[in-house]
């Protein structure tokens, strides 16, 4: 049977309907440039996210840190000066009482209202701004004009901004320390300043999100920074005495009468690591606390020391005492010389206490060492007058 012919109606009719399908097939099918473009631009917004993310984690975070713990410890030298010591009942309870402290200040810029203990550092919202607390009249700039939460704060906001990112960060502990090593074999670097922050985060987009809890770490060198044992030591005098942190090129083993008096003259520091003398950190701390009775009267770590300067002390008459010069001793000894045993060796230094006699009187007239001290700093005995015991 042969096939009907189509007629020119049917044809017609086909070609209609092949038309609309095609049509549709163009009309609901993307097309590629059209993909393309749409999948860089989202690539590109997760690659944005994600360097931001980087960026946030590894320098905005630390840098912050970095520049907050700076202000935390000015502010804090300031208020141990106006306000003496942190201390407790025992060498722990000093040392919470300063790191719970430098942690409220971080964050907060507040002091809370307790002399001693642990502070709530999630609660800014009690607690003295520690500007008020060391500048009473309020007649010397405010130190802590930012705080950590006042950063992160600016960091979310700018994220926001400039990003349309969502950020969260929430802290979870700062911690403040001096032990790290200078490098393996070779002990601690009392010269810096650790500062950690355990910190959440966590960054969300509409394309994107990371999630991450991280320690950001900061090494703060105390070179520059004041003494805050030499404040708290004479500021109520009215007349402070400034020495600011510098470290010594003087080798162990290469000292003598001339280097020690360019080392008082610049008033520097040096580390004999030893444990005899107290770090950095320790000098916010009472002094009865500074030696670990476990570990034969010793600090473990970092231990730094330099001279008080009979020049700086103000007024004159209180230049001349019976104490070993050495920092860490100055203030903490009583001055005596035959009175309460045991009786201490005090010694001045030809050339730097006294010129020889009949000489007049060195440049730093009144300097004592004590018998620890000569040893330390290779004096001979052909330089040394004894004053003590008479």
């Amino acid at each position: 049977m042969a096939a009907k012919r189509l007629g020119k109606k049917g044809i017609f009719l086909t070609f209609i309907s092949l038309s609309i399908i095609m049509a549709l097939l163009i009309i609901f099918t993307p097309s590629n440039t059209n993909l393309n473009v749409q999948s860089e631009s989202a690539k590109s917004r997760v690659l944005g996210v994600n360097e931001y993310f980087f960026d946030l984690k590894n320098v905005y975070l630390e840098r912050t840190l970095h520049a907050t713990g700076i202000k935390t410890i000015n502010a804090l030298t300031e208020y141990v000066a106006a306000n003496g010591a942190f201390t407790g009942i025992n060498p722990g309870e000093a040392e919470l009482a300063f790191n719970s402290t430098f942690s409220k200040v971080f964050l907060c810029g507040k002091v809370d209202d307790v002399t001693n203990g642990p502070v709530n550092i999630a609660d800014c919202s009690g607690g003295t701004p520690i500007d008020l607390i060391y500048d009473p009249p309020n007649s010397k700039p405010d130190i802590m004009t930012k705080t950590y939460n006042d950063w992160l704060d600016e960091i979310r906001t700018t994220a926001l901004n400039a990003y349309n990112v969502q950020t969260d960060l929430t802290i979870y502990g700062i911690q403040v320390y001096q032990d790290e090593e200078i490098k393996p074999g070779y002990g601690t670097n009392p010269w810096v300043v650790n500062v950690d922050a355990n910190i959440s985060i966590s960054v969300y987009s509409e394309t994107a999100s990371w999630s991450e809890n991280t320690k950001v770490k900061t090494k703060i060198e105390i070179k520059n920074f004041n003494d805050p044992y030499y404040l708290m030591n004479t500021q109520a005098t009215g007349n402070p005495y400034y020495s600011k942190m510098s470290k010594s090129d003087t080798l162990i083993d290469a000292w003598n009468v001339g280097e020690l008096g360019a080392f008082i003259r610049q008033g520097n520091y040096t580390y004999f690591g030893d444990g005899k003398s107290p770090s950095f950190l320790m000098r916010f701390i009472d002094n009865q606390f500074w030696y670990d009775a476990a570990n034969d009267g010793k600090r473990l770590c970092c231990g730094i020391e330099g001279f008080v300067n009979p020049n700086e002390i103000l007024p004159a008459s209180d230049r001349d005492v019976a104490v070993s010069y050495i920092d860490y001793l100055f203030w903490r000894d009583t001055p005596d010389c035959d009175s309460i045993p045991p009786f201490v060796n005090l010694y001045l230094v030809e050339g730097l206490s006294n010129e020889p006699p009949p000489g007049p009187p060195g440049e730093f007239r009144y300097l004592k060492l004590n018998d620890d001290q000569v040893a330390r700093y290779m004096i001979p005995p052909s330089e040394l007058i004894q004053v003590c015991p008479t």
